[in-house]
């Protein structure tokens, strides 16, 4: 009977080329650096040539029980071979990304690639990878030429050298992409290594004669740590997975301009790629699942991207790349900076991950414009009563609410039913306790309790309340005279009108915190501002309210002898 042979066509690394770009061809580089005991790698470009060296076990020429040698197994395409007795960090499945990123970054006709490299049994070879536009790979043959420790450029005990000789066409024309090479190198490997020196595994990555910082905190509002659990069906039968999230809450985008993390990063020990919230029939299915699990609608769908985008950090799950599907694939795909659609753990994790982020994002939605309307409340609290002060002279008594300041109320007795929901509260403030400014790394929680700090002298802000606002949080006003009024959101339709005056009520001043000039000033991070509107909001509609045929040069005369004689006073209440 005859045999077909079967051939590994020359296209096969171009098709594969098309799965990453050029940083991510050398992450790929730096793996395969991990994976054989390397402490450190160098990589540097120029105009001609690039190189990337590491100080790892090196290429072992001597066959193994497989009669295979380090060099043979490296040219195997498809098949990943570990290299190390199961001691090394396995990071790769297809046995292809050290030799598709030397194709990546080489000339697409004339690929030209060097790997030099000295041995734990002291010896040292050359390997030249040029094949000239061959058909079928198998009909090429590298050259391997064993070279002098006298002649080999490898200055450490052992390692690697891999030099790509001619570079691809886009990079000599328009260079080196070195911000998206660096950035990339610090989020993919951002979360491993600095957990593999927690385990006493050195590694440092030099760029360009630069050291690369992997100890990097993430800027903005710490999220505590989330750790969840989801099931998924293998084969008929239930297994546990486990998810962290670490993630920081960005409200000015300026402050990671020149950080490497910009969105969220799905994480099995090194990046696999980016998340979003793209599925839209995964969100409309999570939104009604949370919606029946607290039994109430959700307000604020339209806020939900605009918090989501201002979110960055890691969602990690290992079993990504362990968990093996029944063809002895990860979730990870081809490229390895994708998940698979088919894989039995994909689905679920994703859908884990819609619920976890979307369950936060709709409370903290809640809780932040609560917290919010408290401090507006409780400025223009003060605005009031300093106005009351302002017009006390003058007939406007129909116009305040007058408030005798009353002893602190025992606390009334909860039923069980209340309890429980005081519980609750408690424990979804504790979900979305934030803190401004305070950074975390990405090392585990010591074994050890740290010893407490001091407090500070002043509260530090929370959630997203820019600092200047902390003085306004949670205090309460007992004022003998007021005015009345509410803030509210007059809604989209209205949203040019600042003020009104509500007909139905004891005159009560209605303020819009959906204007935009209101608006503007409360993101402007100025209770001052915020103040002066507030007050030349309140003494328009007193003096409207007193002359119904007030004309604009009236209102204007009031506002002025407002800022004539309580501008200074405003001000200092303030700042």
């Amino acid at each position: 009977m005859e045999q077909i042979k079967i051939q590994t066509g020359a296209n096969l690394s171009r098709l594969l080329q098309s799965t990453v770009n050029v940083p991510q061809a050398f992450t790929e580089l730096v793996k395969n650096s991990i994976q054989n005991f390397s402490t450190s790698c160098r990589i540097d470009f120029n105009d001609s040539c690039a190189t990337i060296i590491d100080d790892g076990q090196g290429f072992d020429h001597e066959k193994d029980e497989n009669g295979m040698s380090g060099f043979e197994k490296y040219f195997v395409f498809g098949n990943s071979y570990d290299l190390t007795g199961g001691k090394g960090v396995k990071l790769g499945q297809m046995g292809i990304g050290g030799k598709l990123a030397n194709d990546k970054l080489s000339n697409e006709i004339d690929i030209h690639w060097v790997i030099e490299t000295k041995n734990v049994h002291g010896k040292c070879f050359l390997v030249k990878y040029k094949p000239d536009g061959v058909e079928f790979l198998n009909e090429y043959s590298p050259e391997l030429t064993e070279i002098t420790p006298e002649e080999c450029s490898i200055t450490t005990n052992t390692g690697t050298k891999i030099t790509i000789a001619t570079l691809k066409d886009n990079i000599q024309k328009e260079g080196w992409p070195s911000g998206a090479i660096k950035s990339e190198l610090c989020t993919f490997f951002g979360f491993l290594l600095p957990q593999l020196e927690k385990e006493g595994k050195k590694f440092d990555l030099i760029l360009n004669g630069e050291g690369l910082d992997f100890s990097y905190k993430l800027p903005g509002a710490n999220i505590p740590i989330i750790k969840r659990e989801f099931e998924y069906d293998y084969y008929g039968e239930k297994r546990t997975s486990n998810i962290e999230f670490r993630l920081s809450l960005i409200y000015n985008r300026g402050l990671i301009k020149n950080h490497p993390l910009k969105n969220i990063e799905i994480i099995s020990k090194v990046k696999i790629c980016s998340f979003s919230l793209s599925d839209q029939d995964l969100i409309e299915l999570t939104l009604e699942w949370l919606e029946k699990k607290n039994k109430e609608e959700i307000k604020d769908r339209d806020k939900i991207y605009n918090i989501f985008n201002k979110l960055i950090g890691f969602v990690s799950c290992d079993d990504l790349s362990e968990v093996l599907d029944n063809t002895g694939m990860p979730a990870k795909d081809l490229s390895h900076h994708g998940l698979r659609g088919d894989h039995p753990i994909t689905n679920p994790f994703y859908e884990r991950v819609y619920k976890v982020l979307l369950e936060w994002i709709v409370e903290y939605i809640k809780l932040n414009s609560e917290e919010k309307m408290n401090i507006l409340d409780a400025l223009a609290n003060e605005v009031s009563s300093m106005l009351a002060e302002y017009f006390e002279d003058e007939d406007f008594s129909d116009l305040w609410d007058t408030e005798e300041e009353e002893e602190d109320e025992e606390p009334e007795e909860l039923t069980e039913e209340e309890e429980k929901e005081e519980e609750e509260r408690k424990e979804l403030e504790k979900f979305a306790e934030y803190t401004i400014d305070k950074e975390w790394t990405f090392e585990p929680e010591p074994e050890e309790p740290e010893p407490e700090e001091p407090e500070p002298e002043e509260p530090e802000p929370e959630n997203n309340i820019p600092p200047l606002w902390n003085k306004y949080k949670n205090q309460k006003f007992k004022q003998s005279k007021r005015l009345r009024y509410r803030i509210i959101d007059f809604g989209e339709e209205q949203e040019k009108l600042m003020s009104k005056v509500d007909d139905v009520s004891d005159f009560t001043i209605l303020i819009n915190n959906g204007n935009p000039k209101f608006k503007r000033f409360y993101e402007e991070n100025s209770p001052f501002l915020l103040s002066l509107h507030i007050s030349e909001l309140l003494i328009r509609e007193i003096s409207m309210y007193k002359n119904p045929l007030a004309k604009p040069s009236d209102l204007d005369e009031a506002i002025s002898d407002f800022y004539e004689n309580k501008y200074s006073q405003v001000k200092e209440k303030s700042e």
